[in-house]
């Protein structure tokens, strides 16, 4: 019987501790893949964060990541909304929105970013990720039009209370198990719902 062999240690500029230490594992098909490389540094930082948070085969492909894990690892809410609406868009994860329920987002890691191969699926990616921008800019606009005294800033999306007060602040938060919900969190399903009515939209014209 072979001896086992002996584990060499971690390396010493990624971690104090050994290889049990929890880390996140990127596999070079994805690092190398059009999709990967065409998203912005926010957005691979947020897929990172997500990473962190997938706890392995004992809960399947699915993430729960409130609004305040990526704020206290430094993402600020202005850049998180169009980070996300990146990884969905090339196909990196599936979210469903759950602010209006009262429970927080799930995030599906999914491989859709596999069937980006070409440049013309890059560009096809990438006027859809614009498309959905132009989409949600509006519902925004609808949004602030439709509840007076508590709008959306558009060019910051941050929260704005009543008086105009801006505020970025975690609130009602209920306990420590990745359950609190956030006004950022109930704004961006409010808008997916907004969205999702506008696509609708769209394609009845489209049929008339």
């Amino acid at each position: 019987m072979g001896r086992k062999k002996k584990q060499s240690p971690p390396p010493a500029f990624a971690t104090d501790g050994s290889w049990h230490t929890h880390h996140v594992i990127l596999f070079d098909d994805l690092l190398n893949s059009p999709a990967y490389i065409a998203l912005s540094a926010h957005a691979k930082e947020a897929y990172t964060i997500l990473m962190q948070e997938y706890k392995g085969p004992y809960t399947g492909p699915r993430v729960i990541c409130p609004y305040s894990t990526f704020q206290k690892k430094g993402m600020r809410s202005n850049t998180l909304s169009r980070a996300l609406l990146e990884l969905e868009t090339f196909g990196l994860v599936r979210i469903d929105h759950g602010g209006l329920e009262h429970t927080p987002n799930v995030y599906h890691l999914v491989g859709e970013w596999k069937k980006i191969r070409t440049e013309e699926d890059l560009k096809k990616a990438k006027e859809s990720f614009r498309e959905e921008l132009d989409r949600r800019k509006r519902a925004k606009e609808q949004l602030a039009r439709e509840t007076p005294g508590y709008g959306i800033d558009i060019r910051s999306n941050e929260s704005v209370g009543k008086g105009g007060k801006k505020t970025d602040e975690i609130t009602n938060e209920t306990d420590s198990n990745h359950t609190e919900i956030t006004r950022d969190q109930e704004t961006e399903a409010f808008l997916a719902q907004v969205t999702k009515t506008l696509v609708e939209n769209e394609m009845a014209e489209t049929v008339h």
